[in-house]
């Protein structure tokens, strides 16, 4: 096999580039126009070296290898392996180099325990799929 084969893209890559653009376009890098383009690029893109050039231009913080650099997109992908809150955006600018204080740490974005339709406290979410019957469960249509 030779090194010079085209190496597709996944959807982790895909995605955690559109993060890395969303990041720039909330520390004011990109313009919508521009972000919205640079994503929809990034989401369709099929191969990896069609990814690099949507972020090689931008800040997307320090310790991140040159852009021409065999591992940018893995650096920026471990970066961005989520969206980053706009009121997190100042976080990326400043965040330690690998192996100090992981910058991922001070990144994560909560997300829920539960997801599903009920969310009162208390209420057992999805609680249909464990035999509790819904009110549209318990319709009988003649």
């Amino acid at each position: 096999m030779s090194d010079d084969i085209r190496k597709r893209a996944s959807g982790f890559q895909r995605s955690t580039i559109a993060n890395a653009l969303r990041f720039a376009f909330d520390d004011g890098q990109l313009d919508f126009a521009e972000y919205t383009e640079r994503s929809n690029t990034a989401l369709g893109a099929t191969y990896r070296d069609e990814l690099k050039p949507l972020v090689a231009d931008l800040d997307l913080g320090p310790h991140l290898p040159a852009p021409d650099a065999d591992n940018f997109l893995e650096q920026v992908s471990a970066r961005f392996p989520q969206p980053i809150m706009p009121d997190e955006v100042d976080k990326i600018h400043s965040a330690p180099p690998e192996g100090q204080q992981a910058a991922s740490n001070a990144l994560a974005v909560p997300t829920p325990q539960h997801r599903g339709e009920h969310t009162h406290p208390g209420t057992m979410v999805g609680a249909h799929q464990f035999g509790r019957a819904g009110p549209r469960e318990n319709q009988r249509f003649s």
